[in-house]
């Protein structure tokens, strides 16, 4: 990233210019292509227009990135069209819905998971722990579903990558 840092004028810019160059292209428009192209989607962010980049870019620092602020300009340039509300909200992302799902059809499949041999046999996690999140999660006591989804997870890699194939020999020619 240094070369981006290096080229710029300010730290902002150069910030700026390293997450348009390596953030935008490798992770978020993969991510929204492989989403959208799931089903049969096209989709374009028009905020990346060509012209439209070009005029922003030329936008001194100061008035693209205000002090204190997160997108000022942007924000700023939608403030007659869009109320406060809207514009001031806090990010939210595209979050997975797991405590719906792990209190309602993906709880069995959870439990069968985390209670089979395969798992136990790991001897990874004690048993004991498993225990006791999922009578806290099902109690109400306390949501534990971000911990049941990431050993659901776990012992879903082991029988994908690391399980031998059923009726495999492991070791024989």
């Amino acid at each position: 990233l240094d070369k981006y840092f290096d080229e710029a004028m300010t730290m902002v810019s150069g910030a700026a210019q390293a997450d348009f160059h390596t953030y935008l292209p490798d992770d978020l428009m993969v991510k929204m292509d492989i989403a959208s192209m799931a089903y049969g989607l096209e989709a374009r962010s028009p905020l990346l227009d060509e012209k439209l980049l070009n005029w922003a870019m030329a936008i001194p620092d100061i008035h693209r990135f205000p002090p204190g602020q997160t997108k000022g300009l942007f924000k700023a340039s939608l403030s007659s069209i869009l109320p406060a509300s809207v514009l001031n909200r806090p990010k939210s992302g595209f979050g997975v819905p797991l405590k719906s799902w792990l209190s309602g059809e993906l709880l069995s499949y959870s439990r069968d998971l985390l209670y089979s041999d395969e798992f136990r046999g790991r001897d990874l996690i004690r048993p004991d722990f498993v225990d006791k999140l999922f009578s806290e999660h099902e109690s109400g006591r306390y949501f534990h579903h971000p911990r049941i989804w990431a050993l659901v997870m776990l012992e879903l890699w082991f029988r994908m990558w690391i399980d031998p194939p059923a009726g495999a020999e492991i070791g024989r020619r």
